[in-house]
């Protein structure tokens, strides 16, 4: 089976910490210290396309709103010269929320209190946090076109870390493997011998080893 691409499997983690602390909250489990009562009835959304969140006349407002994306991906290299690419990826998991503007006097409190729901569920979600580390995390107000904030809508960004590496892709099977050992204290100075493996041995009189001349041997074949 293949994996999933790992912005889609951090979406999807995100998305079921979200439903999982919903759970607790429903079954009167959550702990004592965080309150996710802002996520019950919120629609979760994982679309590029926030719905309405103004309500049709003579219609109840809409529940909350929380659309979940990632949207950026910067990856440094940590690898050495000569090796096999390697970087330091930082994903940007971003949160879309909103909340119904009906009431304007508390409108900044119900989302100051839907962020403080999502940074619990997501952040203190054992499953989610074993698949990057969290380097930074930030919630910022949004703006339309003319610079006017725009009320009931925040962005929750959370910066996740996590290693790439893109090794070379093997075009011959690896049948086995040919051990030799050639010392540098035992040694001919004088003998000429053609070694088993690529390597010119210096000639003589030599005052050093290796001479050509495996001391020790052995051939190992790997399964296929």
């Amino acid at each position: 089976m293949t994996a999933l691409p790992y912005p889609t499997a951090i979406r999807n983690a995100a998305a079921a910490a979200i439903q999982a602390a919903v759970a607790l909250q429903q079954q009167g489990q959550a702990p004592d210290d965080v309150d996710f009562t802002p996520l019950v009835g919120a629609r979760l959304l994982l679309t590029s396309v926030l719905p309405t969140q103004e309500p049709a006349a003579g219609k109840p407002a809409p529940a909350s709103q929380i659309l979940i994306y990632t949207f950026r991906r910067e990856s440094p290299t940590v690898a050495p010269a000569g090796t096999a690419p390697q970087f330091k990826t930082t994903l940007t998991l971003l949160f879309e929320l909103r909340v119904a503007t009906g009431n304007a006097a508390t409108v900044d409190q119900r989302l100051d209190a839907l962020a403080d729901a999502v940074k619990d569920a997501v952040l203190r979600n054992g499953a989610f946090v074993q698949l990057a580390r969290p380097s930074k995390l930030h919630v910022e107000s949004k703006y339309d076109a003319q610079g006017q904030r725009v009320l009931g809508n925040a962005a929750l960004a959370l910066d996740l870390e996590y290693p790439e590496t893109f090794p070379p892709i093997a075009t011959q099977a690896l049948e086995g493997v040919d051990l030799y050992v050639d010392a540098l204290d035992v040694f001919d100075p004088s003998g000429t011998y053609q070694p088993p493996f690529p390597y010119v041995p210096p000639p003589a009189p030599r005052t050093s080893g290796p001479d050509g001349r495996p001391e020790a041997a052995a051939s190992i074949d790997l399964p296929q």
